[in-house]
């Protein structure tokens, strides 16, 4: 009588294939993650401006009467850097972050801007350098607000 052959079926023609659908699936994976991560800081600090481009035309709306121009632009800068501060490592006129602030008659006006080409955000800077999702997030952000002095 001949030997009856076991075979076990697939175990090893499985795992070659598993690995080889990981190594296909991997490169999608990581580009889904990493432009997730890209979207998600560069929004993140877009919320960041709005709110300290807010807060500085506040603050130097609210300042009193006798206050100085230079004075309310200061209280402006002031608030504009404490309120970036708490999302990224920048102030006005550093890290690409350009304060705009003016004050014509009765409103304060402030504008910011940052170029994210020449100055990357923080650690995940590299996400805005990379191929294709560089090219998809925004180059840079900009944001205005307006406050009436009170009198």
């Amino acid at each position: 009588m001949g030997r009856v052959r076991s075979r076990h079926v697939g175990t090893r023609d499985e795992q070659g294939s598993a690995i080889v659908e990981f190594a296909i699936i991997l490169p999608f994976f990581l580009f889904l993650i990493f432009f997730l991560i890209g979207i998600a800081t560069t929004f993140s600090y877009r919320q960041a401006l709005s709110q300290a481009a807010t807060e500085g035309a506040r603050a130097g709306a609210v300042q009193p009467t006798n206050v100085t121009t230079p004075e309310r632009r200061s209280a402006a800068r002031t608030a504009i850097d404490d309120t970036v501060l708490n999302q990224a490592d920048v102030t006005c006129g550093t890290g690409g972050l350009v304060c705009d602030i003016t004050i014509n008659a009765n409103v304060v006006t402030v504008k910011l801007s940052h170029d994210l080409r020449a100055h990357p955000l923080g650690p995940l800077g590299f996400i805005q350098g990379m191929p294709l999702l560089g090219d998809v997030l925004p180059h840079d952000l900009q944001y205005t607000a307006s406050a009436r002095v009170s009198h």
